[in-house]
């Protein structure tokens, strides 16, 4: 079983931004169906009534121990914020920016170990030429809270199944490339990193490599635009003759509409092996 501890606050915002991040894991948790989560209640009971840290690790895991959980989810909200401003054009547009970052730990009860540290964030912006156009403020937070928490309670699942050895793939480089070219032994090689495109670019490429696979193990790259829309998603298998200790390489490719361009703003690509979320990247496309 996993329990999340309710989140520490420093984002200086007046919302209970720490319990909504925490709720929202367990709950994105929950629908992952991949291990037992603790109710909110349970825990809270089991926390009593004394002063509560949310950073104290140690209390964490006796807590998650008094509950019989295998691990522990603590973090901290560190930004909790929606602005809305207007620009002055032909018409008044006006802009809502959304922003939500969670950074966070899974514990392992039983050994105190730390097995996974990382920070989740989305950046969400609403763009309208009337106010009635953009979503509320508690509207936008509830979004972003939820893209944040999924991608916390995905990459949890993922060190739980590192950890009970249900997955054992390693991701030893996952890039966003301007092409892909092959080597003489046909081996894919990422040509030119970056984290920016011009809207013009005829293609972009996710590269990714690593060991650890099995055959007909399940890969599955999934692409979102500006506006949090599915782009692109294609899911393959790793071949009959794949063996754990081979190291892989596997790359795709989107490209625009026809006659199009890629439109202008941050995008995301999601990779995943058997459902588990293995990494999140994010890039700019730009005028031009």
């Amino acid at each position: 079983m996993v329990a999340v501890m309710p989140f520490a606050d420093s984002s200086g915002t007046y919302r209970n931004a720490g319990m909504q991040v925490a709720a929202a894991v367990l709950e994105e948790l929950f629908k992952l169906g991949r291990l037992e989560t603790v109710s909110q209640q349970r825990l809270l009971e089991a926390m009593g009534s004394a002063r509560y840290d949310p950073l104290d690790l140690a209390f964490a895991r006796q807590t998650a121990q008094k509950v019989g959980a295998g691990f522990v989810v603590v973090g901290v909200v560190e930004r909790f914020h929606v602005s809305t401003s207007v620009t002055e054009l032909i018409v008044r547009v006006y802009n809502k920016d959304t922003i939500v970052v969670a950074s966070f730990q899974v514990m392992d009860v039983a050994t105190g170990s730390r097995l996974l540290t990382d920070t989740a964030r989305a950046g969400l912006r609403w763009t309208a030429a009337q106010p009635y156009g953009l979503p509320s403020d508690d509207e936008a937070l509830r979004v972003a809270t939820r893209r944040v928490a999924s991608e916390i309670a995905q990459r949890t699942a993922f060190a739980w199944a590192r950890q009970t050895g249900e997955l054992t793939v390693q991701l030893t480089q996952a890039l966003v490339a301007r092409n892909v070219t092959r080597d003489a032994d046909f081996r894919l090689q990422p040509v030119g990193p970056t984290t920016s495109f011009p809207s013009s670019a005829l293609q972009i490429v996710v590269y990714i490599g690593g060991t650890g696979a099995k055959s007909g193990q399940r890969v599955e790259f999934a692409w979102y635009d500006p506006d949090g829309k599915e782009y692109a998603r294609e899911a393959t298998a790793f071949p009959q003759d794949q063996t754990p200790d081979q190291p892989f390489a596997l790359h795709h490719v989107i490209r625009p509409p026809a006659g199009g361009t890629f439109p202008v703003g941050t995008w995301r690509v999601e990779i995943r092996i058997e459902g588990f979320l293995m990494r999140a990247l994010s890039f700019r496309v730009t005028e031009g």
